[in-house]
């Protein structure tokens, strides 16, 4: 016997969400026709991104739904930059990054939960199991652990390498704040190493490892037969 899953509605907070991707894309695009700059590309290319979001998560597109993901993951990535830029309080600034990592953190979280998921998976029929593994479950399972202990070694290496760095900067005080608030260890450390020593290793320990465990991870999904 065979049964059909149908698409959720869409819920308050993905609306919300869309309808403010693509306000804040058309500003950007708006922006860029108004005073179209060289260096300008990039916030074009932004603004296209965050309109296709957005009309892309109303039309309940499941493509949209990991370009969200993927475009607030960057965003979380690219974020602590604004630390070593401008001419503002230091202390300022790192008030920004905490509250923005937290905004962009809560979105993923949000986007993560399974019933927001469903609302962008196409109608999917299910038989009764026949109590073998296929080969497509196979895949997700060893994609899914992969991405896994990723996620695990990667974890521990980029904690351990950025608290050297808390160390090496406020010794004692550093590792105590590297303990007590480690995502902000995570999140500002290995671009404080690119840009004030020049060492991109901490940066490709935390950020490569997290980028080919979330890839595994994607991989994982594709071969699920619910899109899990």
């Amino acid at each position: 016997m065979k049964e059909k899953i149908k698409k959720k509605k869409l819920s308050l907070g993905i609306a919300i969400l869309a309808i403010f991707l693509i306000i804040y894309g058309a500003n950007e695009l708006s922006s860029y026709l108004r005073f179209p700059k060289e260096e300008g590309v990039v916030i074009l290319a932004w603004a296209i991104v965050y309109l296709t979001s957005g009309i892309g998560l109303f039309a309940k597109k499941f493509w949209a739904y990991r370009l969200t993901q993927a475009t607030f993951i960057i965003c979380m990535v690219t974020t602590p930059l604004v630390l070593f830029l401008g001419d503002t309080s230091f202390m300022i600034k790192l008030t920004l990054v905490l509250i923005f990592e937290l905004i962009f953190g809560f979105i993923l979280y949000y986007l993560s939960k399974r019933r927001i998921k469903e609302q962008f998976l196409g109608i999917v029929e299910e038989e009764e199991p026949s109590g073998k593994k296929s080969v497509q479950e196979t895949l997700h399972t060893i994609f899914a652990t992969l991405g896994y202990i990723l996620y695990f070694i990667f974890g521990i290496w980029s904690f351990l390498v950025n608290l050297s760095i808390a160390n090496e900067i406020l010794g004692f005080w550093g590792v105590l704040l590297g303990f007590t608030l480690f995502p902000v260890l995570l999140v500002v450390m290995p671009w404080y190493a690119l840009v004030a020593w020049g060492n991109w290793f901490p940066l490709a320990v935390t950020y490569g490892g997290l980028i080919l465990a979330f890839a595994l991870n994607f991989i994982a999904s594709l071969f699920s037969e619910d899109g899990y």
